[in-house]
């Protein structure tokens, strides 16, 4: 081409256009949720004829050498679903490495919310990254006070959870035991100065 690609997407198009030619290529595109709706349909218009176009310049792609994967959080454009084929990944029951005290910067004594709140994470099915859960605990040991105030923290800190999940009645014996657990660490560690005489 005798002009380069306007940016990483179209870079990554051309590219695996260019690839297909002689080899098997598979191209995976994630987190399309976070692109323009144009390039969508621009997806689209590449399914249907293998040519890749940005500006005045056009690829061709080998169609029977070229895989395409789409990952997307929320629904692709109606045209490019109707000729994708969907697969559901559901997160697995485990949510990964557990978060420990340290990692937080937390005394042992101090951590005793830790484990319900890791329960809780585990029946919502999501995994807070390690700066969330910094976020998180750096509320509940400023901030959080009463149920209200634990569910602003959690929607506000974590990406994935969402409103209905929190006001949901599966969830509430959960959040109430994660609440018990940062007022009881609160009582057992709250110190109380006692003025000489």
């Amino acid at each position: 081409p005798e002009e380069p690609p306007l940016d990483d997407f179209d870079r990554v198009l051309t590219e695996a256009c260019a690839q297909s030619e002689a080899l098997s290529t598979v191209l995976i595109l994630d987190q399309l949720h976070k692109t323009r709706f144009l390039n969508h349909i621009r997806l689209y218009e590449f399914v249907q004829s293998a040519i890749w176009r940005y500006s005045d310049v056009q690829f061709q792609a080998n169609a029977l050498n070229l895989k395409i994967f789409l990952i997307s959080d929320e629904p692709l454009y109606h045209s490019l679903q109707c000729h994708s084929f969907r697969i559901w990944v559901a997160c697995t029951e485990s949510t990964g490495k557990s978060i420990s005290a340290a990692e937080l910067g937390l005394a042992e004594e101090n951590s005793g919310w830790l484990l319900a709140m890791q329960a809780l994470f585990n029946e919502l099915r999501i995994s807070p990254t390690l700066e969330e859960y910094k976020r998180l605990s750096f509320d509940i040991e400023h901030h959080v006070f009463d149920l209200q105030q634990l569910k602003v923290s959690l929607y506000g800190w974590v990406e994935n959870v969402n409103r209905e999940q929190l006001e949901s009645e599966a969830i509430q014996a959960l959040l109430d035991e994660v609440l018990q657990a940062i007022v009881h660490g609160r009582d057992i560690h709250e110190e109380i100065e006692i003025p000489g005489v």
